[in-house]
């Protein structure tokens, strides 16, 4: 298989569309979800790359990096050879409302696919790794979604997983020149739909969280990739055996090649999607343990292996140039196993039937999911407890939500000069997220008002709480950030808000502050 040339991009294999349901758009239809078309052709061309390539040093530190995406395949190229790396468009079709503010300055978030195209495969690959035909998934679909969050400090990472059948709103868009407005589906819905570009603007609105970069890898560049690192070591304590995806290994340890791992990370009938998950995870740590291990990144012969997997098997956004893969390689280069985090989204229903066709959804429990993506968000460790309330703070009755988790952008509603700017230092004092400032829509406003979208009910009573004086007013489809239209009446009179703290359960180790399953790459247990 070769990918790489001058020429643009060519797509192969037949244009095939799923019978739909009446009424229903094709890539909508839950009955079409495993026969879905393709999203829109790869624009033509290549960016290349400027500057001089990376010394050893730095390829050593983005091999690390490169390991630790481990299923998903890899971040980040610094070498000459950067050209040869397949960029597409992804962020040129975003609307404005498509993605919310960032809330860091350098902490990246990265959205991680693993694509099931069968186009580029042989059909003896196909065989062999038990993928189905072409036929049988036309187009490209969305096999795994996870999200990388690279911390400010660059200290640390965290990798969390989406459910397949994750049940969330898909924006509007565009389908075979017809206008799709917003409405609830699966989320690997939103790939088949509208490929990349409407899968970022999907998770971005779920979760709250900006999305930076996008890569993607196929079924062949993960094998490639595995076996780059000589494979990796995996201790189940009971044999698992799947007909459907190929998998055959013994209890106990094991150790994978490329073509097993993809078996075992793809297996979806031997418990559920939660336990695909988990395996997946599991993988995704053996890889970094194996790749970070003395002797992995040193020996030039794996090291070559895994340079030209990466090059044959990445898709990434356009706005990823080397120097960004440079800075992201140092930030990933140096993390030990313990310093990645992989946690699994709450969830509140896995097998939630909505009215109409669509079956089998998954619900997110939506006050642990947001305080997840909060602490994604804010930069925040996910197991750090909460800071202990200041004795000077108040602790108005039924707040919840602490500033740290309340973003707010900030409008100067009165026309009078430096306002917006003053009030958001005034909330930035007593511990608020504020994302910017800027121009309401009118001037001379009097009164402040407070917007919110009507999904945050708790985080509207802690703005209410540190501005007393202000109105509500719910504005649906706001999203996560919420406005403060300050009037010409502001004075600095925002007051400290301490969210109160449930009364704590004993427990033998202090309890989390998200609820949510969590791990590190470090753990080797056999489970």
């Amino acid at each position: 298989m070769s990918r790489r040339s001058t020429a643009p991009p060519v797509r192969r294999g037949p244009d095939r569309r799923p019978r739909a349901a009446p009424g229903l758009p094709p890539h909508l239809d839950p009955r079409a979800t495993r026969r879905t078309p393709p999203p829109a052709p790869r624009p033509a061309g290549r960016e290349s790359g400027t500057g001089r390539a990376g010394k050893a040093g730095k390829a050593v530190r983005w091999a690390a990096a490169a390991a630790a995406v481990g299923v998903l395949g890899v971040s980040v190229v610094g070498w000459a050879a950067d050209s040869r790396i397949d960029r597409i468009s992804v962020f040129g079709d975003l609307a404005s409302g498509d993605q919310p503010a960032r809330t860091t300055d350098r902490a990246q978030n990265i959205l991680l696919v693993g694509s099931d195209s069968r186009e580029d495969m042989s059909r003896k690959d196909r065989a062999r790794l038990h993928v189905g035909s072409v036929d049988s998934a036309a187009g490209r679909r969305a096999d795994t979604m996870m999200l990388l969050h690279v911390s400010e400090d660059q200290e640390k990472a965290t990798l969390v997983s989406f459910p397949r059948d994750s049940y969330v709103t898909i924006p509007a868009h565009t389908y075979n020149g017809k206008q799709v407005p917003a409405q609830k589906n699966k989320i690997n819905t939103a790939y088949a739909a509208g490929g990349p570009g409407l899968t970022i603007a999907t998770i971005a609105q779920a979760t709250g969280i900006h999305i930076d970069h996008y890569i993607e890898i196929d079924f062949l560049g993960f094998e490639k990739m595995v076996n780059a690192v000589g494979g990796v070591e995996i201790c189940t304590p009971r044999a698992l055996k799947d007909d459907k995806s190929g998998l055959d290994i013994p209890s106990g340890t094991s150790e994978l090649d490329g073509e097993m791992g993809l078996k075992y990370v793809r297996a979806r009938y031997l418990d559920s999607d939660f336990g695909r998950i988990e395996r997946q995870q599991k993988f995704l740590g053996a890889i970094v343990r194996k790749a970070t291990s003395a002797g992995t990144l040193t020996n030039p012969v794996k090291l070559t292996k895994l340079v030209n997997a990466l090059l044959s098997s990445v898709t990434v956004d356009e706005g990823l140039g080397r120097s960004d893969m440079l800075g992201l390689a140092r930030k990933l280069g140096g993390l030990s196993p313990s310093a990645l985090t992989f946690a699994t989204i709450p969830i509140a229903d896995d097998n939630f039937n909505p009215p109409g066709p669509l079956a089998a959804t998954v619900v997110w429990d939506e006050e642990q999911a947001d305080a997840l993506f909060t602490k994604i968000r804010d930069d925040l460790p996910l197991t750090s407890p909460t800071p202990a309330a200041s004795a000077s703070a108040m602790a108005p009755a039924g707040v919840k939500v602490p500033p740290s988790q309340v973003r707010l952008q900030v409008l100067n509603g009165a026309g009078v000069t430096g306002l917006a700017g003053r009030a958001a230092t005034d909330l930035r004092g007593v511990g608020f997220a504020v994302t910017g400032t800027g121009n309401a829509d009118s001037s001379g406003a009097t009164e402040t008002v407070i917007r919110y979208d009507s999904r945050y009910t708790e985080s509207i009573k802690t703005v209410q709480a540190a501005l007393p004086g202000a109105r509500a007013e719910a504005v649906d489809g706001l999203g996560a950030t919420l406005q403060v239209v300050v009037g010409s009446g502001y004075t600095k009179a925002v007051k400290p808000v301490v969210a109160v703290a449930a009364a704590p359960k004993p427990a033998a180790s202090p309890t989390p502050a998200v609820a949510a399953k969590t791990s590190t790459a470090a753990d080797a247990s056999c489970t």
